[in-house]
């Protein structure tokens, strides 16, 4: 026999039953006094298999929610990795709402500063001024009498309003001390 074939016997049911390593080196009389001398150390080593059987199926049931915790751990590292590129998302999102906030407040800045506004009211003035002079060059000329005072009473209005607006400002000083 080779060693194959030596390590396995069949028993009566027609299983094949693994022997132990290296049991072809002793001799069948041998074999049958151990068997006969320690039956009951046979008997308890056989029942210690049955035990396997339970112990195996809590290995694999073991194994499923392993594999159900590593398939749940995969999932997180999904919603991390989501999770992270938003952050990234809302961080840039974040320095944009800056950038354009901090911009905002400096064209309100440039654009509706006291020197500005104030700026802007002198030209307003001097513009009104000039428009008034020249409808007063171009009365002489003019036929039209209701035409001509309606708009120099009405240029001369929004000049002395303005005028007016000027002087209480630069008399209050500066609206943001």
């Amino acid at each position: 026999m080779d060693s194959d074939a030596a390590a396995q016997r069949v028993d009566n049911s027609g299983k094949n039953i693994v022997l132990p390593d290296n049991i072809q080196l002793l001799s069948t009389n041998e074999l049958l006094g151990l068997i006969q001398n320690h039956r009951e150390e046979l008997s308890k080593y056989v029942t210690k298999f049955c035990s396997l059987q339970d112990v195996s199926k809590e290995i694999q049931g073991l194994e499923v929610k392993l594999k159900e915790l590593e398939q749940k751990f995969e999932n997180l590292e999904k919603d991390k990795t989501q999770v992270i590129e938003m952050f990234d998302n809302f961080k840039q999102l974040e320095a944009e709402y800056s950038y354009k906030w901090r911009k905002l407040h400096d064209d309100i800045d440039i654009k509706y500063s006291p020197n500005v506004l104030k700026n802007k009211l002198e030209a307003e003035l001097k513009e009104l001024d000039h428009a008034s002079r020249i409808i007063e060059e171009n009365a002489s000329n003019s036929n039209e009498l209701d035409s001509f005072i309606n708009q120099y009473l009405d240029i001369r209005t929004q000049y002395h309003s303005k005028r007016e607006k000027l002087s209480t400002w630069k008399q209050q000083g500066e609206l943001y001390e």
